[in-house]
């Protein structure tokens, strides 16, 4: 009965909402990436794509600057 799960359904009415006071960041160059972290390699593996984690170093040594 929905009543048993209220507090469920109050959670699914609230999430879809916008949230116009989340913190964001205080510079653009936080939105910068500078390539995989040291944990994506094994998320890779655990996703079953080994071969992302070669491409994101790839394409992390082509924005470095020279």
């Amino acid at each position: 009965m929905l009543k048993d799960k209220q507090d469920e359904a109050l959670l699914f009415k609230d999430q879809p909402r916008l949230r116009t006071n989340a913190p964001l960041f205080d510079d653009i160059d936080e939105l910068r990436w500078n390539g995989p972290t040291k944990d994506f390699a094994s998320f890779a593996d655990k996703i079953e794509e080994p071969r992302l984690s070669l491409r994101a170093q790839e394409l992390a040594k082509k924005l470095q600057p020279q």
